[in-house]
């Protein structure tokens, strides 16, 4: 569904998603794709044998992934939420520099 153009009072075309939050969507679609193809290396690997007797046979290495993956999902948004908050707070300063 495309998004309709509206006008500003200034003139200025308005979007529904600006130039500036579709390069931040397009780097963060990146930066999860080389993140995620060293995943799929990984598993495609045999674990060495004390992996095996100690994190696999007892159960343990779901956990740990389960972990990871949640402190690296919980740092991405973080990430991505102070990006927008620096964003806004660009802009803010822009609008007071012109007043």
């Amino acid at each position: 569904m495309m998004h309709q153009i509206e006008k500003k009072q200034t003139g200025e075309p308005h979007r529904a998603f600006g130039v500036r939050t579709l390069q931040r969507l397009a780097q963060f679609m990146a930066v999860l794709t080389l993140l995620l193809v060293p995943m799929s290396t990984f598993a495609a690997s045999e674990a060495p044998g004390w992996l095996e007797e100690t994190m696999f046979a007892s159960g343990k290495i779901n956990t740990v992934v389960m972990v990871v993956s949640v402190v690296l999902i919980g740092l991405a948004i973080w990430m991505f939420t102070l990006d927008r908050k620096i964003g806004k707070l660009e802009s803010h300063t822009e609008e007071l520099k012109k007043k």
